[in-house]
């Protein structure tokens, strides 16, 4: 089995604050280029805008990158 971490990268419309874990991670989109390192397993991302927020688990494989592509239905 692959060990080491794995890696999300994150798309949202409109652009998002993201958080994983509870720990802030800047803001969408988050590219191949800039994807975030993580543990093997389930993590909680929260993707924030303005006083709406919306929160979902992704399952992170080692040496793989799971991408999250939301439309987030923010409020006029």
């Amino acid at each position: 089995p692959a060990t080491g971490e794995g890696y999300l990268v994150a798309y949202t419309t409109p652009f998002a604050a993201i958080s994983v874990d509870g720990v802030a991670r800047g803001t969408t989109p988050i590219t191949p280029r800039q994807k975030i390192a993580l543990s093997p397993g389930l993590h909680k991302v929260l993707f924030k805008v303005g006083n709406e927020s919306w929160k979902f688990t992704v399952k992170i494989e080692a040496g793989k990158t799971t991408p999250i592509t939301r439309d987030l239905p923010v409020s006029q």
